[in-house]
């Protein structure tokens, strides 16, 4: 049997990290690296096929990532790390949003941005400039964005449990931002903790905007069905419906609507 296809070789600068994959939403191990596509046969590399590349996130559960050119990857990482720089000035000022964009007035949430932030330059074997930035968030002011960049590290680092306890303090700084509550909630998920997961999502909605709101409330309803909570599932799902009726016309919503009923004993 004659074994051939394609595939990536000579690979650099890699990083694993855990978290949640963009393609598939499970928690995994994502790795990130430079690599050169090849034909191969038997596995061993004979034509090499395109440039050198960055994978980014390669997911370990669905083996799906983003393949990036390296000068593009550079000059997002050098962008990011500039950015970092304006949010954590505003954050040391006092201010919970910064103009990301000269040519924008439109403002964005520090600590959010931050968080992104350091899910790039992580995945790009930046981290002492994470831990770099996170050092600058000292003063009191700055507890609740570095109890939240904390938990990022861990969360990347696959101390799931130490990321779950700071997250807990990051929501007691502020009671009254949803992010903390909701990345809480999601690992929570992992360790199948799932009443402290949906407390922790419930706290979540009710400090969202409407837009968010809807989103979560479809997360919180998939975490209820697997942990067979069908009737809690089927007040969420009532919910729904009356908040956005158009869902009405949603065969697939619908569907899983009517199965979760069943489950509950609900006609």
């Amino acid at each position: 049997m004659i074994i051939f296809g394609t595939r990536s070789y000579f690979r650099t600068q890699s990083v694993t990290q855990h978290g949640f994959c963009a393609a598939c939403n499970r928690f995994a191990k994502l790795r990130s690296y430079y690599a050169s596509p090849f034909f191969h046969l038997y596995f061993i590399p004979f034509i090499p096929i395109g440039a050198r590349v960055r994978i980014h996130k390669m997911c370990d559960k669905c083996s799906q990532g983003q393949s990036i050119k390296p000068l593009d990857f550079a000059s997002i990482i050098a962008r990011l790390k500039d950015q970092s720089a304006d949010a954590i000035i505003a954050l040391k000022s006092g201010d919970m949003n910064f103009q990301l964009d000269d040519s924008s007035e439109e403002t964005i949430d520090c600590v959010e941005f931050l968080h992104n932030v350091i899910d790039w330059l992580y995945a790009s074997n930046n981290i002492a400039f994470c831990e770099g930035m996170l050092s600058q968030l000292s003063e009191p002011e700055c507890r609740y964005a570095q109890f939240i960049l904390q938990s990022t590290l861990e969360t990347f680092r696959g101390k799931v449990d130490n990321a779950i306890l700071s997250y807990e303090q990051a929501s007691q700084r502020n009671p009254q931002s949803y992010h903390a509550y909701h990345q809480r909630g999601l690992l929570l998920v992992t360790r199948k903790r799932f009443r402290e997961a949906i407390e922790a999502y419930k706290a979540a909605i009710t400090r969202a905007s409407a837009q968010q709101q809807y989103q979560l409330t479809l997360e919180l309803v998939d975490i209820q069905t697997v942990a067979k909570m069908y009737t809690e599932a089927a007040t969420t799902f009532d919910g729904l419906l009356a908040t956005n009726p158009d869902l009405l016309n949603n065969a697939a919503f619908m569907k899983l609507v009517k199965k979760n009923k069943k489950k509950a004993g609900i006609k």
